[in-house]
């Protein structure tokens, strides 16, 4: 792809830019917050909740979550404005919040947020208002997001096996309370239009750096795309991040619903198809097993309780994995690995770790001092000479080592 893109379509409603190192991302964030600086409030004491993508504890260089360098270039965007009442809130899927797992611990998300005085909000805790639903069901949505004077949504780009795509519709998700998201699946696409209808997003900043496929959302492979953008309406992202990746919009379910809301008009919807290059050919997620589907069933709803207690269990949950029932199964032992010192004989001249370094700290900074930086691990996980030195357990870090650290390596 041509690291000169600077594209806007229609009007300006949309920037994308390219940007992978954390240099450029930052750069990339400030001029599109200038670009739509007037979709952000006009006084300095606003309520802003800035909603990332934490659909669970796979670090964001997998392309699940949130990836910190676009975290914290918005986070810092926003304060030099001046904005003082910055929020970071969502609320992990439902698997995480039955086992009360803290996702933003475990992400460093935490360390971001205070880094740049924003509170932190665990959505799936949040009191809630009830909003309707497809087919006369309600869900709580979290209070914290529905009395926000600005949203601002930070989706990823991610194959989903239920929803074919995850980005800003599906980020929509993360703001319904704790175990009331399983009453969204239950008729999946018109329901994320229904959150949409109740919840407005004021911008939209795609994270776009590393994405998911294949098997997402919690379980595919990264592939880095190195897009960042903004938009001024979900529904305008999507229909981008489906040009951008090779992904025909009518094979999303939402995107068809959402249209007929009349939410884009059929020659704004010509211009994004014309407008914005394909960059990247996404692998789609498999078909499910027929024993995922099955077991998603109405009818099974009571049985699926009654059997939550079991998947907890490790060996079981393993189990259901390789048999293509669970995308995710948890482990309750939080990581204490700490990045301890770079090893200067062994380091080559990639300067990698800078690259993905959320803080912007240099190659010679990068393990000069153990404790005093986010120790999210980029550096360490994406090191392809195994130069940078990390103490203690792994925990729940250990099968992302194992699956991920050796295509980081070469991302």
């Amino acid at each position: 792809m041509n690291g000169g893109l600077a594209l806007e379509i229609l009007g300006g409603r949309m920037a994308i830019r390219v940007a992978w190192t954390r240099a450029e991302i930052v750069d990339a964030v400030e001029a599109l917050f200038v670009h739509h600086a007037a979709r952000l409030p006009d006084h300095r004491d606003a309520r802003i909740v800035v909603k990332p993508n934490l659909n669970n504890d796979l670090v964001g260089l997998t392309g699940n979550s949130v990836d910190l360098r676009v975290l914290w270039a918005v986070l810092a965007s926003l304060g030099r404005r001046g904005f003082t009442d910055v929020t970071v809130a969502d609320g992990p899927n439902v698997g995480i919040d039955r086992r009360r797992i803290n996702v933003a611990q475990r992400l460093k998300v935490d360390a971001v947020a205070r880094a740049h005085g924003a509170r932190l909000v665990d959505l799936n805790r949040d009191p809630g208002r009830e909003v309707p639903l497809t087919g006369g069901a309600r869900v709580r949505v979290a209070t914290t997001v529905l009395d926000a004077e600005c949203l601002i949504s930070l989706p990823k780009v991610k194959t989903h096996a239920w929803a074919v795509l995850s980005s800003a519709l599906k980020n929509h998700i993360g703001v319904v309370v704790g175990q009331d998201k399983r009453r969204v699946h239950q008729a999946l696409a018109p329901n994320i239009v229904a959150l949409h209808d109740a919840v407005r997003t004021h911008l939209v900043v795609l994270d776009g750096v590393v994405g998911m496929e294949g098997n997402g959302p919690g379980d595919g492979d990264p592939f880095r795309l190195g897009i960042v953008a903004a938009s001024d309406h979900p529904l305008l992202n999507d229909l981008a991040v489906c040009r951008l990746v090779d992904l025909p919009w009518p094979e999303v379910p939402c995107l068809p619903f959402a249209l007929g809301r009349g939410w884009l008009t059929p020659a704004e919807v010509e211009a994004v198809g014309r407008e914005v290059p394909t960059v990247y050919s996404i692998r789609r997620a498999p078909p499910l097993p027929r024993l995922a589907v099955l077991a998603e069933h109405r009818a099974l709803r009571p049985v699926r309780r009654l059997a939550r207690p079991l998947v907890h269990r490790p060996l079981l949950a393993q189990g259901l994995y390789r048999l293509g029932v669970l995308q995710d199964h948890y482990d309750l032992r939080d990581s204490t690995f700490s990045l301890v010192r770079r090893l200067a004989e062994r380091c080559g001249s990639c300067h990698r770790c800078e690259d993905v370094c959320p803080e912007g700290r240099t190659r010679e900074q990068i393990g000069l001092e153990p404790g005093a930086c986010l120790d999210c691990l980029y550096c360490w996980l994406v090191c392809p000479h195994d130069a940078l030195e990390v103490s203690g357990e792994a925990g729940s870090l250990a099968r992302q080592i194992a699956r991920y650290r050796p295509i980081l390596a070469r991302i």
